[in-house]
């Protein structure tokens, strides 16, 4: 169980790295991890996540300070965005994503997880105008799932036949 409040977030480099000390739950050690945006980012949150440390690691995302530097802000908010979406915590992370979105920080790689926790929070029609509304050039097979779950199964069907015929080993 976090202890709260959260531990208190040492933020030893910035631009944009962010370097934060996370509480285990479960042993009480401490353990120093550094967010990077390279391409390992998204492997190393899971493994904090999986490590038992997401709710250690929501609350030092949360608490980073907003004196910090726009690119590690920008960080920290889209690894909490992660964070979320990987915890089922989706309108908290479709409202978050929204937001980065419109303040222009969401990258683009992040916005189809915008779209997904759109479509978890049982917000599919939002999702679908979303989506459609990113013109992604392979996105008709997330178009068909919000399409689906929104009940208008002909145009699903139409999005799941083009996606097949634009990458069929994906789609399958």
């Amino acid at each position: 169980m976090a202890t709260f409040p959260p531990t208190p977030v040492a933020i030893t480099s910035v631009n944009p790295t962010v370097a934060l000390q996370l509480t285990d739950p479960a042993t009480g050690s401490v353990r120093n991890v550094e967010l990077v945006p390279d391409g390992a980012l998204v492997g190393e949150m899971n493994q904090l996540v999986d490590d038992g440390l997401a709710v250690a690691l929501r609350a030092a995302l949360a608490a980073v300070s907003p004196d910090l530097p726009r690119p590690a802000l920008n960080l920290a908010s889209f690894v909490l965005f992660l964070v979320e979406c990987h915890a089922g915590a989706y309108m908290e992370a479709a409202n978050r994503g929204l937001g980065m979105i419109a303040a222009g920080t969401m990258p683009k790689a992040g916005q189809l997880h915008v779209a997904l926790a759109l479509n978890y929070a049982d917000m599919s029609a939002e999702a679908y105008h979303f989506l459609a509304e990113a013109n992604r050039p392979k996105g008709d097979y997330q178009l068909a799932c919000c399409a689906s779950r929104i009940g208008d199964y002909e145009v699903a069907l139409g999005h799941l036949i083009r996606a097949i015929e634009i990458d069929p080993a994906a789609v399958v």
